[in-house]
């Protein structure tokens, strides 16, 4: 095949798919304004209640922050095995404990 015509052809290929691209975006937008219109007064008097509702959940609302209510650590059980795993210039412990399907535990 020629290659203007190859050109040709992706050209029109472009631009056509632009053209359709131009008409879904036109769509979306009229979709965007009409349902804006229709949920405006929703909008509004939410808005209106907004304090209101700030009020209500800030009265239960603990001024004890949330990391000191949290449950004592517990120390880890008997370990079976334990050891380190140097791995990229890391030294890791690891610790076995326990039955049943193995896991990970990630701690700081």
């Amino acid at each position: 095949m020629d290659r203007k015509l190859r050109k040709t052809q992706f050209a029109d290929q472009i631009r056509s798919a632009a053209a359709v691209l131009t008409a879904k975006l036109g769509r979306w937008r009229d979709l965007a304004h009409g349902l804006l219109e229709e949920i405006q007064p929703v909008i509004t008097s939410a808005t209106l209640g907004v304090p209101l509702i700030l009020q209500l959940t800030t009265y239960y609302v603990s001024s004890i922050p949330t990391w000191e209510t949290l449950p004592v650590e517990q120390p880890l059980p008997a370990l079976a095995k334990e050891g380190y795993v140097d791995h990229d210039g890391a030294r890791i412990w690891y610790g076995t404990a326990g039955e049943g399907e193995p896991g990970i535990r990630f701690q700081p």
